[in-house]
């Protein structure tokens, strides 16, 4: 069976499957950073689970494998998220006219979807 993807979606389909490889290959990164550290399987997803950008999983990790204290690595972790604020503001436009809707598709706003928006 031949999968048919029409033309209109086709380059939507090909940025969707190359950020996706990259976001794998950062997600295996992040593992092997958090078993490193010394944290387990589950501790690393957990993490993964509960915070939401992937660079403010690494900057709360190195910190944490570096000796430093779980405040460090919060504060190090929110201000890392705190630019998706900026993304969700240059994107609001996108999201329609209620509040409700405009925060919380917000809420998932990152660089990656970011970019996929804006390029599309």
């Amino acid at each position: 069976m031949k999968l048919r993807i029409e033309p209109e979606v086709r380059p939507v389909v090909t940025s969707a499957l190359a950020l996706s490889g990259a976001v794998g290959v950062f997600a295996l990164a992040f593992g092997v950073l958090a078993v490193g550290a010394g944290a387990s399987v589950w501790q690393a997803c957990a993490l993964s689970f509960f915070t939401f950008t992937g660079a403010s999983q690494m900057s709360a990790m190195s910190v944490i494998a570096s000796g430093g204290s779980v405040g460090g690595a919060l504060g190090g972790a929110l201000l890392l998220a705190g630019r998706n604020g900026v993304y969700g503001l240059a994107l609001s436009p996108y999201f329609g006219e209620s509040l409700g809707k405009r925060l919380l598709a917000a809420h998932f706003v990152i660089d990656e979807t970011t970019a996929m928006m804006t390029a599309q």
